[in-house]
C-alpha cells in the first residue's frame, strides 16, 4: 500500500505516515475481524479460564449444556468471593470468577465422608484434600456438589494416612465452595487441549 502511494506521488512516504499507516491498518484487522473471530471461538468452540483459585489456565467447552454434566466430569464454575478467618492467622480472602473442579454428585445425590472415602449413593470414591472426615448431605435442585481444586496455604498434617488440612476453617471454605448451582455453570474442561491436560487433583 505505501509502495502504491509512492508511486502515485512521485516521492517517499513520509516518517510519520509509514508509522501511522500500518498501525491504522492493524486497528482496523483487530477491531473487524480478530475480535469478533476471538469471540465466537470462546463462545463455540473453546475458551480458556485463569482459574481465581489457582495459578492455572484451564480450556474448557462452552457448548455443554448443564443438563450434560455427569458424576466424573471436571467443570468450571462461577464463584462468588469470600473471605475466612483462620484462628489465629491473617485472613484468607477467595476473589470472585472461574474454579475448577469434579463432579461428585448430582441432585438428589447422597454424599458420605469418611476418614478414608467419600460414598456417593453408597458407593466409595477416592478423596480429595480437604474433604471432611465425616457427615453427610444430600445434594440440592438445581445443584452439583463439585470438589474444588483450591490451594490451600498450608500444606496440614497427615492423619491416619489422610492429609488433613491445617485448619477446618479451609475444610469448611472448600465445602462451602462444593454447593455449585447449575446457573453458575462456566463450561465442561476439554480431556486434552494440545498439550494442557486439566486435573482436578491440587
Amino acid at each position: 500500500m505505501l509502495r502504491q502511494r509512492e508511486a502515485n506521488q512521485g516521492h517517499p512516504a513520509g516518517l510519520a505516515e509509514r508509522i501511522l499507516l500500518p498501525l491504522v491498518c492493524w486497528a482496523i484487522y483487530y477491531s473487524l475481524v480478530y475480535l469478533p473471530a476471538f469471540d465466537q471461538f470462546r463462545r463455540h468452540v473453546a475458551n480458556p479460564l485463569r482459574i481465581t483459585t489457582e495459578d492455572r489456565t484451564v480450556v474448557i467447552n462452552p457448548r455443554i449444556q448443564a443438563a450434560e454434566v455427569q458424576r466424573g466430569d471436571s467443570i468450571a464454575f462461577h464463584q462468588e468471593g469470600f473471605r475466612i478467618q483462620p484462628p489465629g492467622d491473617y485472613p484468607r480472602v477467595f476473589a470472585p470468577g472461574p474454579i475448577f473442579g469434579r463432579v461428585f454428585g448430582l441432585p438428589g445425590d447422597r454424599i458420605a465422608f469418611t476418614p478414608k472415602a467419600v460414598r456417593v449413593n453408597g458407593r466409595d470414591l477416592p478423596r480429595l484434600p480437604g474433604m471432611p472426615m465425616e457427615g453427610e448431605q444430600v445434594v440440592e435442585p438445581e445443584q452439583w456438589f463439585v470438589w474444588p481444586t483450591v490451594r490451600a496455604p498450608r500444606e496440614g498434617v497427615m492423619m491416619g494416612g489422610v492429609r488433613r488440612l491445617a485448619d477446618d476453617s479451609f475444610a469448611e471454605a472448600f465445602l462451602r465452595m462444593s454447593a455449585v448451582r447449575h446457573s453458575d455453570f462456566l463450561g465442561r474442561a476439554y480431556g486434552r487441549w494440545f498439550f494442557n491436560t486439566p486435573s482436578t487433583e491440587p
